[in-house]
């Protein structure tokens, strides 16, 4: 997790996505009671998806262009 997934809190922020090129992952954090939870892992193959945002769907092949 990013050491600024802290800063991110403490503003509100409603939803985190972490984004590795390195391992092809795709994590969604959703804030809940000021610290954030992870909602969903998403790796090649798969769509990570927003809670915040109705509809939004990144295919993880797309993101990393595969």
């Amino acid at each position: 997790r990013s050491s600024d997934l802290s800063e991110y809190e403490k503003a509100g922020i409603p939803e985190y996505w972490l984004i590795d090129p390195s391992e092809g992952i795709i994590e969604v954090y959703v804030l809940d009671l000021k610290a954030y939870k992870i909602m969903g892992k998403w790796s090649t193959g798969e769509v990570a998806h927003s809670k915040i945002l109705a509809g939004f769907q990144a295919p993880v092949d797309d993101v990393f262009g595969g």
